[in-house]
C-alpha cells in the first residue's frame, strides 16, 4: 500500500482531486524553518551538509577541489545540498541557477553567502501543518486522439533566417526547402554520414562558419527507409541509433551553444514514422497498434528532453506516415511546415490522413476481479537485469516472497567474497570510519589520491557487499536463486547466458530489464562518449535481448 509506506518512510505529498480519491495518512510533522540571521557561519554550514550528505570527513574537503573531478560528488547530490539549504532557511528557488558555476566549495560558500544577505531582512513566516493525503494508485493508458486545429500566435521568420535539414533521401526534405525558399529562408541539407558524430560535429560548424548562426533544424532523417528491426544485425542497429538519436545530440549542442542572433529565434523540429499516431491506439478500447521503428521513439524523447532545458526554442515533434511521406511529399511538407511555425504549445502531434491528434493519457483502472493474469510459482523462472542492487534487487525480494519462484539476477558487477553482506549494512559513524579507512588505506599506496577515487573504490566495495545482501535476502524466499555477470551491450554474453538457462531450465516465466546507468548532464555540458555510456545499455541490451529471445524460441517468455 503506497500510503503506508509513506508514512512508514515520513514522506509527504499533496493530492488533488483530479486525481481520484485519496486517502488520509499520518506522516512526520513538517520540520521547522529556521529564522534567517548573517550570523550564520556559512563555511560551517556547508561543509556540514557535505559532511552530511557524502560521508566524507572534513579533512578530505578542500575548499578548491573540484566538485565532480576531485571529490566525486554528481549533479545529483549536489542538487540536494543547495535544496536542503533552500529548505532551511526558507530560501526562494533562483531561476537561471547553474550547478556549473559552482564548481568548488568556496565558490559554494560564496554563493550560499550572498543569497543570506539578501534574505536576511525579511525573516519568514511560520509555516502551517497541513492536512496530507496519498492518491491511490492508479493506472494510466496513453492513447493519441483527435486534437483541433493548431493554436497560437504564429511565429514569424525573418527574411534570411537559415535552416537545417537532414535528409530523408526520399524527396520530403527537398520538398520542405521548397516551403523554406518561398518563405525567404536560407536552408542547408545535412546528407550521408550522420552516425559518424565527429564528422557531422565538423559539417555543422562548417555551416556556421559559412552562414553564421543557425536559426532552425528540422530532422527529417527518421523518414528514411529503414531495415526492419527483426532483420538487423547489432552493427546496423547501432548505425541507425546513432543517425536518427545520437546525432540529435551534436546538433542540439551546436545551437544551444552559438552565440544569439539578434532576436530570431531558435526552431528544433524532428519527424518520425509511426503512423501518424505515435505508435499508440486513437483510444483505450482501439486494437489497432500502428507499429514502426523503435528508434523512433528515441527521436521523440530526445525532443522532449530537449524542451526542458532549451524552454527559449520552439520544439516539436511530429509523427507522420511514411506511406502518406512518400505519396504526397509537396502537401505534406507544407502541412508539417505550418505545424512547426504556428506557435501552438503541443509538443508532439500527429497527423494522418489530414488529421491532427495529440498523445493524451486517461486512467483505466486495475479489474482485480479479473484471475486470468499470469499464473507464477515455484518453477516459474524469472530473469531480471540489472544486478541485486537497488530497484532491480527491492523487485527481486519481492517476487521471491510472493511466487517463491526461480529467480536469476544478471549484472555487471563481479562478485568477491571479501566484501560480505555485512559490508552493506555499515551505516552513520561506521560507514564514515570505513570511508576513512579506505581513503587512508589508498593513500599510503598513493600519496596524491583524491577523495573522488577513494570513494569510487568504497562503491566498488559496497555495490558488491549490496549484491551478497540481496542474495542472502531471496534465498530463504526464493526457490533458487543465482547470480550471473553478464553486460547487456554485449550480445555474444547474452546468447551464452540465454543458452545456459535454456539448458538449465527449459523455460522462461518473465524477464525484468532494468539494467542502466546514471551519468547526468544537462545537454549542453553532456559529450557524446557519455551519452552512449548511458543509451547503449538500454537500447543495445534491449535489442541484444531481443536477439536471444529470438534464438531461443523455447525461452519466450509467456
Amino acid at each position: 500500500n503506497p500510503a503506508v509506506l509513506a508514512a512508514e518512510h515520513g514522506q509527504t505529498r499533496t493530492a488533488t482531486d483530479e486525481h481520484g480519491p485519496s486517502v488520509p495518512v499520518s506522516v512526520s510533522p513538517c520540520p521547522s524553518v529556521e529564522v534567517i540571521s548573517r550570523d550564520v557561519d556559512v563555511q560551517e554550514l556547508v561543509l556540514s551538509l557535505f559532511e552530511e550528505k557524502t560521508g566524507y570527513e572534513r579533512e578530505m574537503l578542500d575548499l578548491d577541489l573540484d566538485l565532480e573531478a576531485d571529490l566525486g560528488i554528481d549533479t545529483i547530490k549536489q542538487a540536494q545540498i543547495f535544496a536542503s539549504v533552500r529548505d532551511k532557511y526558507n530560501l526562494p528557488r533562483e531561476e537561471g541557477v547553474r550547478l556549473k558555476d559552482f564548481p568548488t566549495l568556496r565558490k559554494v560558500i560564496e554563493y550560499i553567502g550572498r543569497r543570506l544577505d539578501a534574505s536576511a531582512q525579511s525573516a519568514p513566516a511560520p509555516l502551517h501543518e497541513l492536512p496530507v493525503k496519498w492518491s491511490e494508485i492508479k493506472r494510466w493508458t496513453v492513447t493519441c486522439g483527435p486534437a483541433s486545429a493548431s493554436s497560437g500566435t504564429r511565429v514569424q521568420i525573418q527574411p534570411g533566417s537559415l535552416f537545417l535539414l537532414t535528409d530523408d533521401d526520399g524527396g520530403f526534405a527537398a520538398a520542405i526547402q521548397k516551403q523554406l525558399s518561398k518563405l525567404g529562408v536560407k536552408s542547408v541539407l545535412l546528407r550521408d554520414n550522420l552516425e559518424d558524430l565527429a564528422r557531422l560535429q565538423e559539417a555543422v560548424k562548417e555551416v556556421q562558419r559559412r552562414e553564421g548562426p543557425i536559426d532552425g533544424l528540422i530532422h527529417l532523417l527518421p523518414l528514411k527507409h529503414a531495415k526492419p528491426i527483426e532483420q538487423m544485425d547489432l552493427a546496423e542497429w547501432r548505425r541507425s541509433t546513432a543517425r536518427e538519436i545520437k546525432s540529435l545530440l551534436v546538433l542540439a549542442k551546436a545551437l544551444l551553444n552559438q552565440p544569439a542572433a539578434g532576436n530570431r529565434g531558435r526552431f528544433f523540429a524532428a519527424t518520425t514514422s509511426l503512423g501518424g499516431r505515435f505508435g499508440f491506439p486513437a483510444s483505450p478500447d482501439e486494437t489497432e497498434i500502428l507499429a514502426g521503428p523503435p528508434t523512433h521513439g528515441g527521436v521523440a524523447g530526445f525532443i522532449k528532453a530537449l524542451s526542458k532545458e532549451a524552454p527559449h526554442f520552439l520544439t516539436k515533434v511530429i509523427d507522420l506516415s511514411r506511406e502518406e511521406v512518400l505519396r504526397q511529399p509537396d502537401k505534406l511538407a507544407s502541412t508539417v511546415l505550418a505545424e512547426i511555425l504556428s506557435g501552438d504549445p503541443a509538443l508532439e502531434v500527429g497527423i494522418r490522413d489530414g488529421n491532427r491528434a495529440v498523445p493524451q493519457i486517461s486512467c483505466q483502472p486495475v479489474d482485480l476481479s479479473d484471475e486470468t493474469g499470469l499464473e507464477l510459482g515455484r518453477d516459474s523462472v524469472l530473469v531480471l537485469f540489472g544486478g541485486a542492487r537497488g530497484i532491480t534487487g527491492v523487485i527481486a525480494q519481492d517476487l521471491a516472497k510472493l511466487f517463491h519462484c526461480r529467480l536469476i539476477l544478471a549484472g555487471t558487477t563481479k562478485l568477491n567474497p571479501d566484501f560480505t553482506a555485512e559490508l552493506a549494512e555499515l551505516s552513520g559513524e561506521d560507514l564514515r570510519r570505513y570511508r576513512k579507512q579506505v581513503f587512508d588505506e589508498m593513500r599510503r599506496q598513493d600519496p596524491a589520491v583524491t577523495p573522488a577515487r577513494a570513494e569510487a573504490e568504497l562503491q566498488k566495495r559496497l555495490r558488491v557487499a549490496e549484491i551478497h545482501r540481496t542474495l542472502n535476502a531471496i534465498r530463504s524466499e526464493a526457490a533458487e536463486v543465482h547470480y550471473e555477470v553478464c553486460d547487456v551491450r554485449d550480445p555474444v554474453a547474452m546468447a551464452r547466458l540465454f543458452g545456459d538457462l535454456s539448458t538449465r531450465f527449459g523455460r522462461l516465466d518473465g524477464v525484468v530489464f532494468a539494467a542502466g546507468v546514471i551519468e547526468d548532464k544537462l545537454l549542453e555540458e553532456k559529450t557524446e562518449e557519455s551519452f552512449s555510456r548511458v543509451f547503449d545499455v538500454k537500447a543495445d541490451g534491449a535489442f541484444n535481448l531481443y536477439g536471444a529471445l529470438k534464438s531461443h524460441p523455447e525461452m519466450k517468455p509467456s
